[in-house]
């Protein structure tokens, strides 16, 4: 077994040393013209592959590079390709509109017809199309790891606030761990997109007795259209508010206007390589292909 990435430099080596096997990159050699070229200088005949990936940033030319990854190490012969893509970008767009592209469905379309014979991700934003595929293979809960990570950061006896269902199991998992009371919200978009929330999940807020500190958890933040809202909420009854999410998708912009809402720190998984970066998916990527 090897593991292989192709810029999951920090991540992906890890895995392989618990692992107590070889990381091999495969490097990229540019044309003048704007294409180019991956080079393969190892022989891993027969080898099983462990690849390494996220889809973050350039979404699309991180599919097409890994398809042309894929199809390099199946002629050189390898055994199977097991790929780990921590961030699976497009699952967002799971409901496309009839007007719109398909980006979820045709993503991992192109993805099953690569040779790629197993699938895991980490902390999907849905699994409705991923759940459409066979080689889809099922994804990895970080919430225990997370959980654990807040807990050795002096975290315990917070609030653990998910801004809408699809964080409520990732919300009471954490606030075992902690020994934390938990409150969902019920996310609403306006015809813009803005987000407000439900006023009687609002009122669970109300009701809880006022806390130090908070903890806003999250699958993912990009521009910040949830985790604003709910941390503007939030000060009106908490001193101090975290947010913590499994995929940091935050420009610089972004994360201004986060930590101006009143979020004291912003936390993530290293799914995607960036400073928010702070809780380590190592071992739970370890664990997948230990047992």
């Amino acid at each position: 077994m090897k593991v292989v990435t192709l810029t999951s430099r920090k991540l992906a080596p890890k895995v392989a040393q618990n692992l107590g096997i070889e990381c091999v990159t495969i490097p990229y050699i540019p044309f003048k013209d704007g294409e180019g070229k991956y080079v393969l200088n190892k022989n891993l005949r027969n080898e099983e592959i462990v690849y390494i990936q996220s889809f973050y940033p350039d979404q699309f030319g991180s599919i097409v590079r890994t398809c042309f990854v894929t199809d390099l190490l199946l002629n050189n012969e390898v055994s199977c390709i097991k790929a780990v893509i921590p961030y699976l970008a497009f699952q967002r767009q799971d409901k496309p509109l009839k007007n719109e592209s398909r980006n979820a469905e045709v993503a991992l379309k192109i993805l099953s017809s690569s040779g790629i014979k197993e699938l895991y991700t980490v902390d999907p934003h849905s699994e409705i199309v991923l759940k459409k595929y066979s080689f889809y293979k099922g994804s990895l809960d970080p919430s225990n790891v997370i959980a654990n990570y807040l807990k050795k950061k002096g975290l315990s006896n917070s609030l653990i606030v998910a801004p809408d269902k699809n964080a409520e199991r990732k919300a009471i998992t954490i606030a075992k761990v902690l020994d934390s009371s938990y409150v969902t919200l019920e996310k609403r978009r306006d015809k813009n997109g803005r987000v407000f929330f439900d006023e009687a999940s609002l009122k669970n807020l109300k009701n809880i007795k006022r806390e130090k500190r908070a903890v806003i958890v999250d699958d993912l933040a990009s521009g910040g259209s949830t985790l604003i809202p709910v941390a503007e909420e939030l000060r009106n009854y908490i001193d101090e508010i975290y947010a913590v999410v499994t995929h940091a998708l935050i420009d610089r912009k972004s994360e201004k206007r986060i930590l101006k809402a009143g979020i004291k720190e912003i936390i993530s998984t290293d799914s995607i390589e960036t400073k928010f970066s702070k809780i380590s998916l190592v071992s739970l990527i370890t664990e997948l292909f230990k047992n």
